[in-house]
């Protein structure tokens, strides 16, 4: 993507020269107005966001004071500890520097438990400019997330898995206070937090597979998690992309001042140009048309993941051809990668989905001494036995005297045993592992 759009910048600047402003007319017939009402009509339908003013009115008004969480985070400035964090998640870091970065942050530790454990915990918001304040609340809600889900995994290890419980509650009460939010907070962390929250469960399920009470909580601690809809995100993306155009139409933000990715030589990247400007003010309305259609075809077929990449691909092919176009190279510039998006919300209902299952199933097996069929764990965890990535098919279900793992085949579609996605596997590997086993 970042590649495509230097390309694309680098071949806008190289065509400026070649083309005059009459033929440049020619070559660029005046958008459709009806065309882009129908747009904007099957975006409403599809519950998308259409400007930047529906986006402030669905604020609602909040005090600075009411999200301490943020300001714990923002004053003690912890971002060395969340690095040693995310080198654990990653591997990179033995339990010992996770625990001592945990330490440092005690104090902070206690900041997010009073402020999670609110009811009316909210993420703090700017209600005097909400498009330019871009939900500031993201990487830090996200981030109290992940201390929670880290710590809980460090006590499952350390043979405390009462604190470790407690700690996962923690982590599922700040993403369900944010998944509350409306917006692009929620969204783009659910991954992420529910991949750590599945770590630490997974963890505290194999230490307590025999205790059936402490099984059931987690097991509907994990029911609470949220599975995102990414709708209201590119919403946001759509509200984002007109605003932009509207001001670069009634000349208050310039075609030569948008984030080319690099495309510009160094030190030009903000350097006034009338030619791109006139350019670019000529071809909003197609830009807005290009930019909307895509995202509210993808929308329309949003539960059909192939036909989605099919129409990302055709997309990308588009604006290949049509590199010289300052309509293109903004499409290409602004729109998501919503086969991305498609993919990530699969591989989200998978981890919670197997995590559920699993969770559910070690309940069963702790009551009984036997393990249930999928069916039996699938029912119990009230959720479907399909595979997100390929509902044809069963999530893969592997009970033995020595455990339990369930996964998904994610978006290759094939069963590849288990396997986990690393740094050495970056093609053949299953989505949402989940593994229990029994000591």
């Amino acid at each position: 993507m970042r590649r495509r759009r230097r390309l694309l910048a680098g071949g806008l600047i190289a065509a400026l020269g070649l083309l005059g402003w009459a033929g440049c007319r020619k070559l660029f017939p005046a958008a459709d107005p009806e065309e882009l009402a129908d747009l904007l009509g099957r975006a409403k339908a599809q519950g998308l966001v259409t400007s930047i003013e529906e986006i402030a009115e669905s604020y609602v008004a909040s005090d600075d004071d009411s999200s301490p969480i943020y300001h714990a985070i923002d004053s003690l400035g912890l971002s060395g500890d969340f690095e040693t964090l995310q080198d654990y998640f990653g591997g990179r870091a033995t339990a010992a520097d996770a625990e001592r970065a945990l330490e440092d942050a005690a104090e902070y530790v206690k900041e997010l438990e009073a402020a999670a454990s609110k009811a009316d915990f909210t993420p703090l918001r700017n209600m005097r400019e909400p498009y330019s304040a871009f939900f500031p609340g993201y990487a830090q809600i996200k981030a109290a997330a992940q201390v929670f889900a880290a710590r809980a995994l460090l006590r499952a290890e350390q043979g405390k898995p009462d604190e470790a419980l407690g700690d996962m509650a923690l982590a599922a009460n700040v993403v369900r206070h944010a998944n509350a939010e409306r917006f692009l907070i929620a969204r783009f962390m659910c991954t992420a937090c529910i991949a750590i929250w599945a770590r630490g469960a997974q963890k505290t399920a194999s230490v307590l597979h025999a205790n059936a009470e402490t099984l059931q909580r987690l097991s509907e601690l994990a029911a609470h998690l949220p599975e995102p809809d990414y709708k209201e995100a590119l919403g946001f993306e759509i509200a984002s992309a007109r605003q932009t155009l509207r001001l670069i139409k009634r000349r208050e933000l310039s075609g030569s001042e948008l984030p080319y990715g690099g495309g510009l030589p160094s030190g030009e990247e903000n350097s006034e140009n009338p030619f791109v400007d006139s350019l670019f003010r000529s071809r909003a309305d197609q830009a807005e048309i290009l930019f909307i259609r895509h995202i509210v075809e993808v929308v329309e077929v949003w539960h059909d993941p192939a036909r989605v990449r099919a129409l990302s691909e055709e997309n990308e092919r588009l604006l290949g051809e049509r590199w010289w176009d300052p309509a293109a190279v903004f499409a290409a510039i602004y729109l998501p990668d919503a086969a991305r998006l498609v993919e990530r919300e699969l591989e989200t209902t998978a981890i919670l989905r197997a995590a559920r299952i699993a969770l559910a199933a070690a309940h069963i097996r702790a009551k009984t001494g036997e393990w249930p069929t999928l069916a039996d764990a699938a029912r119990a965890a009230g959720v479907p036995t399909a595979d997100p990535f390929d509902t044809a098919r069963e999530m893969a279900y592997l009970a033995s005297e020595g455990g339990l793992l369930v996964y998904s085949v994610g978006p290759n579609g094939k069963d590849d045993g288990g396997s986990r996605r690393d740094k050495n596997r970056r093609v053949n590997f299953d989505v949402g592992v989940f593994e229990i086993m029994l000591k």
